[in-house]
């Protein structure tokens, strides 16, 4: 008989309960994909979920679990609660979508394509929006996400091939975008300014009401050099030009430190939000000035940490180069 390798990869997930992750004795993530799959007679049966589950302290569904931290969220509770708030105000299609990427996330790994964690993108999303609920209007966000949700589930519902597999990437990439945008906006309401959500640009921060757009490259795999910093430039290129940011917040995750733009942390260490005030007030200055701003930040959600460094579209160009 020959060797089927997509059989046998069903085999091994089918046979290993969990894959957990643990860091300092404290459990971060679980995947338990045999759950959320079966395979009988020939016929592949995935289990698709939009309800949060919680297993041994994490929440999660589709198989796939986290510590309540991952999402920036204090407990288990507030996941909850945000991903029930969250899901009211975007509507039903909020909650299709999430079957949608459960699905496309365990056919990924059943199907050898590994595991990542796009399943955890519209939980930060729900934690993210809930916490900014609590002080300004998040109407216009809300909006532009129920939007393009809506008309990304009516395509997938209608198609009959597997199309939509190969979107929900697109989709975990666009979640992954907004909970950039929803960051930079409780960052800077942790730095005292005002915040006032809209499309295009992202926000007005300050009684200035200065535009500001973000931009995300933390879901993207071109790490770290040309065609990545290419693509920081570009997109910093196109919010100046296209949606008239006065300043661009750029989500660029790790990479920030493997560009040598900020140092890695000690152990345990832990700055907050000190240091991303500080690169706001900097890039506030600049835009003023009209100096093209880009302020480059990344989140450790586990620490609270941001790392945060305010450059010119200018500077960056030299030190991309």
């Amino acid at each position: 008989m020959a060797y089927n390798p997509f059989a046998a990869n069903l085999r091994v997930l089918k046979a290993l309960k969990d894959i957990s992750l643990v860091a300092d004795g404290i459990a971060l993530l679980k995947f338990a994909l045999g759950e959320a799959f079966k395979f009988e007679n020939g016929t592949l049966t995935v289990f698709g979920n939009s309800k949060l589950r919680e297993r041994d302290g994490l929440i999660g569904m589709g198989g796939a679990y986290f510590h309540p931290k991952l999402s920036s969220a204090s407990s288990a509770e507030e996941v909850f609660d945000a991903w029930e708030w969250t899901g009211n105000e975007v509507g039903e299609s909020f909650r299709q979508m999430s079957v949608f990427l459960t699905s496309g996330f365990i056919l990924k790994a059943v199907a050898g394509g590994g595991i990542n964690l796009a399943v955890l993108a519209p939980i930060e999303v729900a934690v993210k929006f809930y916490k900014l609920s609590e002080f300004i209007d998040t109407n216009p966000k809300i909006m532009e996400l129920k939007q393009f949700v809506k008309g990304n589930v009516k395509k997938w519902t209608q198609d009959q091939t597997l199309q939509w597999c190969k979107d929900v990437e697109d989709m975990a990439r666009r979640l992954s975008n907004l909970n950039a945008e929803l960051d930079f906006a409780l960052f800077s309401l942790e730095c005292g300014l005002p915040v006032r959500l809209s499309k295009s640009p992202d926000m007005y921060l300050g009684e200035g009401e200065v535009p500001v757009d973000i931009k995300n490259l933390s879901w993207n795999h071109l790490l770290p050099h040309y065609n990545y910093t290419r693509k920081v430039l570009e997109q910093a290129e196109k919010a100046f030009q296209k949606q008239h940011a006065k300043l661009v917040g750029h989500g660029i995750g790790i990479a920030l430190i493997m560009l040598g733009l900020a140092k890695q942390r000690a152990p345990r260490s832990r700055i907050g939000h000190e240091e991303f005030c500080v690169a706001l007030e900097d890039g506030l200055i600049l835009a003023n000035a009209e100096r093209e701003p880009v302020l480059l930040f990344y989140h450790d959600p586990w620490t609270g940490d941001v790392q945060a460094k305010t450059e010119t579209l200018e500077d960056l160009r030299r030190v991309f180069s």
